[in-house]
């Protein structure tokens, strides 16, 4: 026979439903027998190992065990009933065995439910403590993988009084909490009691049989109260007829026919359903829009408001508990670290130091091994958010609006006009002649040329037809240009130009790279392990620029405020986000409008919590009725401040800045023509006197000096000077002043 698919562990043997209660009572006897007449072989087989028999097995003792079924001992009969009768109150379609040979009968487990294709694996446990936490250890797995009432498991004990102590001790410590798992435990010593079950957790279902008297049974199941502790309450008395078997009642154990009056076997939903006002803790950090704090001095906290507060309450509402608020004391929202410590709300909840965490929770593969998430009721992208670009410089704004090539272009096109229509009329002039027509300089057809272009009309008439069209497709030029250049013109104006946002995390490496904006989150939450534990791509290489120093921040708030004050682009969710931009000026941030890494948030429990399964259906039917949408749009609207300022749409000195520093550049280049000017004039003067006879000097100065002052103070002063010195030079000693001061 073939072992269960999902059990996934050695040693393990399943029973079809068909025959089922013929072998399992054949395999009880078999093992009954085997503990009486050789309890000492048990000890020489593999601790964890379950005793193992085909069919074939089987049916080959089937004559010694019809003999054994007819003469059995009423022990065994008895505790063969009493866990078919227990089980039979679950509606578990698989079961496992777990018994020791020291206990009396060797019992077996039976399946309850007819006919619905179940099967039984059993494992007996050695006297070895490290074997049993190996099988627990590899059952885990099996037994707390996905909660479904079709899938329920139930795990009957049979075993002494202090092995079942040992065996819930170590279902603590490895993890078997499961609102999957029923436990089903008979205890055969009288002097038992329930304090084998102390320090159980939330999440382990128990139904214990403790021994009244020689064939009753006290039957207990296990449930929460008001405080979060397991407690037991009776649910009625077992007895044993030896001619009719088990059957359940209230007497004294001597086969009375009252029904169990508490059900051994609930659903969570049954349980969890109304929690009659229990105090669940519920751990948080500050962290609008999601969850607010209020603080009081003396340290308590209670719930302000937020997206995560009303979605707690409408939650209290529904399942009838209340709420005390724990601060995770590092203030994060926690991650599995390599050391194995789990910090933040996670790590609060995963030591069950918490019942629950409801605060903008993503979930994540490392945290999923250590807690139990809900089903999501958010899913959002993530973001980037960086500052405000910066207005490019408009100083040369005028020249926006054709490149460099395309102004180069037209400069060298202007000023070869000129020169191009000069040559067309020197060579009509050599071939044809003027014919009395006058003759338009260099100069002037430049000008001309350049007037065009400016659109400042054409004084000139061109004299003969290829002039004229010439300059009919030169005027047809210069009208393109002229309405390019002012649509373009005008465009650039009234849309000022930005510096290149960040929009995408390639924006950002490239950013960092050139040493402009560098990358910054919240510690310990699931973006900073999103670039911290990438093996490679773009991931990898953000956080290879990434320095923990500086772009670490205390939470969101911190992370906002790094943008305001600091060269940081920060990584973060988009909905906080735009409520913290928009707190503080949305003018002041770029919110990218690409996402990635999508972030789903659920509510965290410690690892097989039972509440996890009647909040999961409350969360699918308000994240349906979109009311978490409508949330948001509120707290958006709460702290969106008025940041319109009135437009201004008139042209201003910001505009025209190219138009003056055009003009101021024209008078400069002035001042320098004119310094220019001056002093080739002045070199002139100088070389003209030095080349004069005394004759023509005198001439010169009279008339040009004299009266009539044609010269400044500054030449006159210069000439005198130059002609004196020309004359010591050159005049006898006999001669007087050559060149007399004219008066």
């Amino acid at each position: 026979m073939a072992r269960p698919a999902d059990s996934g562990l050695p040693y393990s043997f399943l029973l079809p439903g068909a025959t089922r209660h013929v072998l399992l009572l054949l395999l009880l006897l078999l093992l009954s027998a085997f503990t009486h007449t050789s309890h000492a072989s048990f000890t020489h087989q593999p601790p964890l190992a379950a005793q193992e028999a085909t069919e074939t097995e089987v049916q080959s003792l089937n004559s010694t065990l019809m003999a054994r079924i007819a003469t059995g001992s009423q022990a065994e009969a008895r505790l063969v009933a009493l866990f078919q009768y227990l089980v039979s109150q679950s509606n578990a379609t698989v079961y496992y065995l777990l018994y020791d040979p020291s206990f009396p009968g060797s019992a077996g487990a039976v399946a309850a439910s007819s006919d619905n294709g179940g099967g039984l694996t059993v494992f007996r446990c050695s006297s070895s403590s490290s074997s049993l936490v190996s099988w627990l250890q590899g059952i885990q797995k099996v037994l707390t993988q996905g909660y479904s009432p079709v899938t329920h498991r139930n795990v009957l004990v049979a075993c002494s009084a202090s092995r079942t102590s040992e065996i819930f001790t170590q279902i603590r410590q490895v993890g078997l909490e499961s609102p999957s798992v029923h436990w089903y435990v008979v205890l055969q010593e009288e002097e038992a009691t329930l304090d084998l079950f102390s320090g159980l957790r939330e999440g382990t279902q128990v139904t214990v049989a403790t021994r009244g008297g020689v064939d009753s049974y006290q039957v207990l199941s296990s449930y929460m109260d008001m405080r979060g502790e397991i407690r037991f309450q009776e649910a009625g008395w077992w007895s044993w007829d030896s001619r009719r078997g088990g059957t359940g009642g209230g007497g004294d154990g001597g086969g009375g026919k009252q029904k169990v009056a508490q059900p051994l076997t609930r659903l969570a939903s049954q349980q969890y359903g109304n929690m009659g006002g229990r105090l669940l803790r519920t751990v948080v950090v500050e962290n609008s829009p999601y969850f607010r704090i209020r603080k009081f001095p003396d340290g308590t906290l209670l719930p302000g408001d937020g997206i995560d507060v009303n979605l707690l309450n409408i939650l209290a509402d529904k399942l009838n508990f209340t709420y005390q608020l724990v601060e995770a004391e590092d203030g994060q929202w926690g991650e599995v670290m390599p050391n194995g410590w789990v910090t933040g709300m996670i790590g609060v909840v995963a030591r069950r130091e918490a019942d629950m965490a409801v605060n903008e929770i993503t979930v994540t593969g490392k945290r999923e091994g250590v807690v139990d998430f809900s089903t999501p009721y958010f899913v959002e992208g993530t973001i980037l958010v960086s500052p405000a670009p910066k207005e490019k410089n408009r100083a040369f704004a005028a020249f926006s609006p054709f490149s460099a090539q395309v102004w180069g272009t037209i400069v060298v096109v202007t000023l070869v006009m000129g020169p191009v229509v000069a040559v067309m009329g020197w060579l009509r002039q050599w071939a044809i002649g003027t014919s009395g027509l006058p003759t338009l300089s260099l100069n002037t057809l430049s000008f001309t040329a350049f007037r065009s272009l400016v659109v400042q009309g054409n004084l000139l008439g061109p004299n003969y037809v290829p002039m004229r069209v010439v300059f009919f497709f030169w005027y047809l030029f210069c009208f393109i240009i002229y309405a390019m250049y002012a649509g373009t013109l005008t465009a650039v104006l009234a849309l000022p130009a930005f510096t290149k946002p960040i929009e995408t995390l390639t924006d950002l490496l490239e950013a960092a790279r050139s040493g402009d904006l560098f990358p910054a989150v919240v510690e310990g939450t699931s973006n900073a392990f999103l670039f911290k534990d990438a093996e490679g791509g773009i991931y990898k290489e953000v956080w290879e620029v990434f320095d923990p120093a500086t772009g670490y921040a205390k939470n969101y708030d911190g992370g906002v405020d790094k943008v305001m004050n600091g060269p940081f682009v920060f990584v973060n969710a988009r909905l906080g986000s735009e409520v913290r931009a928009a707190a503080r000026g949305v003018q002041k941030f770029y919110i990218s409008k690409e996402s990635f890494y999508p972030q789903s948030y659920a509510v965290a429990f410690p690892t097989g919590s039972p509440i996890r399964v009647v909040i999961n259906p409350i969360l699918t039917s308000i994240t349906a009725s979109g009311v978490i949408g409508k949330w948001m749009k509120e707290e958006v609207l709460k702290v969106t401040k008025s940041v319109e300022e009135e437009k201004n749409y008139a042209i201003t000195l910001v505009h025209l800045q190219a138009a003056f520093f055009i003009l101021l550049l024209g008078f400069l280049l002035a001042s320098a023509a004119f310094i220019a000017e001056k002093i080739y004039h002045r070199c002139a003067l100088y070389g003209l006197a030095m080349g004069m006879d005394g004759a023509a000097l005198n001439f010169l100065r009279h008339n040009s000096i004299g009266g009539s002052g044609s010269l400044a103070s500054r030449e006159r002063i210069m000439w005198d000077s130059v002609m004196n010195g020309r004359a010591c030079s050159s005049t006898p000693a006999s001669s007087p002043t050559l060149l007399p001061r004219h008066q």
